[in-house]
């Protein structure tokens, strides 16, 4: 087969770009969460009204730390639990807390491949962990 020619029309490309100005450091400007929200938008789907007023839509899950992003959340591979991904941006370390708008039963600490690694503690609805720089953190939650 020929190969092919490196100087040879590759079409049309589109792409997205943005200046983002900001005062003080860029861990505390937020420019780690508007980069997500331009490079992956929000992808929604409607849920079954369970007791929310009309008009009224409470968060699924808070993670308020600044420096824990929430990557994805989905149905786990093996049960109805929910497999919530989140990864710390910034280079620190410290402790977050993670709470859901449904009533938590179990909490635990898992790997990449949703095997259980540690329980995590619940306190008044809350879900307590701790994290290090730049980790990768999946947190199995069965509500």
């Amino acid at each position: 087969p020929k190969a092919p020619d490196p100087n040879a029309d590759m079409g049309i490309h589109r792409f997205t770009y943005a200046l983002m100005p900001h005062f003080g450091p860029y861990n505390w400007a937020g420019v780690v969460q508007a980069a997500q929200a331009l490079n992956a938008p929000l992808h929604s789907k409607f849920a079954a009204k369970d007791g929310v007023g009309k008009g009224e839509c409470k968060p699924l899950l808070v993670c308020e730390d600044r420096n824990i992003i929430v990557e994805s959340v989905k149905k786990a591979e093996a049960s109805d639990a929910t497999i919530i991904r989140l990864y710390e941006a910034h280079n620190s370390r410290g402790s977050a807390e993670l709470s859901c708008s449904r009533r938590i039963k179990s909490a635990h600490l898992c790997d990449l491949m949703e095997n259980k690694v540690a329980s995590l503690e619940i306190h008044e609805g809350v879900v307590q962990f701790d994290y290090k720089p730049f980790e990768i953190i999946t947190i199995m939650l069965v509500t």
